[in-house]
C-alpha cells in the first residue's frame, strides 16, 4: 500500500499534467475564438442600414409644401422664425449663385 507521501507526489503529478492540458486547451480555444470573430466580422454579409428611404429632393419638396401650408409664425417663437427666414434667404442666394455658375469649384 502506498504511503502518504506517495499520494502527495501522485496528486502533484496529476495537477501538473492537468494544468498543462488546461493551458493547451485555452490556447486552442483562443485561436477558435479569434477565427469565430473573423468569420462573424468579415465573412458574414451584413445588410446596409439606410437612414432614410427618401432622397433629399423628395424631402426638400415635402418641406416646401409643409412650409407653404402651415404658417411658421404660429408654430414657433418669433426669434426662431426670424432666424429661419434669414437661413432660407442665405440658402436661396447660395443656390442662385451655384445655378448661375458664380460659385467656385473649391
Amino acid at each position: 500500500m502506498p504511503k502518504h507521501d506517495e499520494y502527495k507526489e501522485i496528486a502533484r503529478t496529476v495537477l501538473a499534467h492537468t494544468a498543462g492540458v488546461l493551458a493547451l486547451a485555452e490556447r486552442w480555444l483562443r485561436r477558435a475564438d479569434q477565427l469565430d470573430y473573423v468569420v462573424r466580422r468579415r465573412l458574414i454579409p451584413m445588410p446596409h442600414i439606410r437612414h432614410s428611404g427618401l432622397s433629399s429632393d423628395i424631402q426638400d419638396a415635402i418641406g416646401q409644401r409643409l412650409r407653404a401650408q402651415y404658417a411658421i409664425e404660429r408654430s414657433m417663437p418669433a426669434r426662431l422664425a426670424n432666424l429661419l427666414r434669414e437661413f432660407e434667404q442665405r440658402n436661396n442666394k447660395l443656390e442662385s449663385f451655384a445655378r448661375d455658375g458664380y460659385a467656385s469649384a473649391a
